[in-house]
């Protein structure tokens, strides 16, 4: 197969560039997205073909012309053109498509092609089927082609020079962004590269070719909802740029906060001076409200809402338009009343719902302290000064959203048990009374330990070493009470 083809980027025009012959497997390979003109008349071609990053030409002599590349990822698809009596024609390409055959169309350009042509009108050489004008015109690429824009001369011929194309397409127009942000169209030439760049980096982001009617449409994805200006420049076959076009994007507002709540009222921040639109799960009205200039926003219902109840926050601007939801579940369970341990007074600790706050006051009400149960419902309070035997304190806890739990008493034990008694022993088991409920130590004249054990509901306590104890062995007990008070020594 021979066929002459010339290639530029896309942002330069192709006409100037030097011909070349297509490879004898019928493969042209890309390395960037171009500008690809075949020395084809659009009689020549049966239909078009995407194959992954590929694109066939069909051709009526029963061979095929793969462009290999034509649509690089990450870069806009190429566009082709054909010859059409020595013109470029432009092939309406989708610039998205799947695997499978392509619709085209083909649009009418001014510019010359640039090529000797060896096609007729009718896409033939004299008395030639389209493959046999293929196969005539390889011996004279062969032989090498004139570059158009050659001066001809010779028998009053004239002035054979085609000039350049250096003027530049007028700039987009009519540019309208979907109001969803998933589209932007426009008017420009016919047949001209409209290309936009969405996020001010200069490089084209995407591009499409416009239609015979002059109109275009660019999908955008993701759709632009934050205010973006796009920028859109017009670029005809021959190279030449227009001077950019701007359009503004929509921008919807950001998603708002809400806090957790107890369903006895709803707050959180958003855009200031917008409205905050409150449904529940299954999008029936739970009410809106305004937010004020600082960003804030509240809403009381007339009854509270109940537990488990789906809330979801969508916030419309002035413009109407609205943004991402936010979400929270109603809590209206308070926690279990907390655990408070006994005490002496120099610490107060216990367990709690995870991550409440655990509120501390004295039989009068007044206050002692406060502090948050740790993630495993762990809390410890340390007064600055110990607080006074047989002072009561009462410990509530409360969730996130305001739910307080009933309250949970101890009394303060600042007095140590009385010495624990120990029975005579011959070493096999020791035995006696203490504190009840308390903790009896036991060691040795030297103070090494021998065992530990607690007394019981009447104040009797037993421990029975692993071996006798040695005759003479002299053994001490102290009863150390829940509180942490330790007595005196038995």
């Amino acid at each position: 197969m021979s066929i002459q083809a010339k290639v530029s980027p896309l942002a330069q025009s192709v006409t100037s560039a030097a011909p070349i012959a297509i490879p004898d497997n019928g493969i042209l390979t890309l390395t960037q997205s171009s500008n690809i003109v075949l020395d084809i008349a659009p009689e020549s071609v049966t239909g078009y073909e995407k194959s992954g990053a590929d694109l066939i030409v069909q051709l009526k002599s029963g061979e095929s012309l793969r462009i290999a590349n034509f649509y690089a990822e990450g870069q806009p698809a190429s566009q082709l053109y054909l010859v059409d009596r020595d013109k470029l024609l432009a092939v309406d390409l989708p610039p998205v498509a799947a695997d499978g055959p392509l619709v085209a169309g083909y649009v009418p350009q001014e510019t010359p092609a640039g090529f000797e042509s060896l096609t007729g009108t009718d896409g033939t050489i004299a008395g030639l089927s389209p493959g046999g004008a293929l196969l005539a015109g390889a011996a004279i690429i062969g032989g090498g082609v004139a570059i158009a824009n050659s001066n001809g001369g010779g028998g009053g011929g004239g002035d054979s020079s085609v000039q350049p194309d250096t003027t530049a397409p007028a700039p987009a127009s009519g540019l309208q962004i979907a109001p969803d942000g998933s589209s932007i169209s426009g008017t420009a030439e016919p047949g001209a590269t409209v290309g936009i760049d969405s996020n001010g980096d200069g490089q084209t982001d995407v591009s499409v070719v416009v239609g015979s009617d002059g109109k275009f449409q660019i999908p955008l994805d993701p759709p632009l909802t934050n205010g973006e200006t796009v920028s859109v420049v017009v670029t005809d076959p021959a190279g030449n740029s227009s001077p950019p076009a701007t359009v503004q994007a929509p921008d919807f507002p950001d998603a708002p906060q809400i806090n957790p709540s107890n369903g006895s009222s709803l707050s959180g921040t958003a855009q200031p001076g917008s409205t905050v639109v409150l449904t529940d799960g299954n999008g029936n009205p739970i009410g809106q409200t305004t937010v004020d200039s600082n960003g804030n926003w509240s809403y009381t219902p007339d009854s509270p809402l109940p537990d488990g109840t789906v809330i979801n926050a969508v916030v419309v601007d002035a413009a109407g338009n609205s943004g991402p939801p936010a979400s929270t579940i109603i809590d209206g369970v308070a926690p279990a009343a907390p655990v408070i341990n006994p005490s002496n007074g120099t610490e107060l600790s216990g367990t709690a719902e995870p991550n409440s706050t655990v509120t501390l006051t004295d039989g009068s009400g007044n206050p002692i302290g406060q502090v948050t149960a740790d993630g495993n419902g762990n809390w410890t309070y340390t007064p600055t000064t110990p607080i006074a035997d047989g002072t009561v304190i009462n410990v509530v806890a409360q969730d996130a959203v305001g739910n307080t739990s009933a309250p949970t008493s101890t009394t303060v034990d600042a007095q140590a048990p009385a010495a624990p008694v120990v029975n005579p022993s011959n070493g096999t088991t020791i035995n006696g009374t203490a504190e009840p409920g308390s903790t009896v130590t036991l060691t040795d004249g030297n103070g090494n330990p021998i065992g530990q054990v607690t007394a019981d509901g009447s104040g009797n306590w037993s421990f029975t070493p692993g071996t006798p104890l040695p005759d003479g062995t002299v053994v001490n007990a102290t009863a150390t009470d829940p509180a942490g008070n330790t007595g005196g020594q038995g």
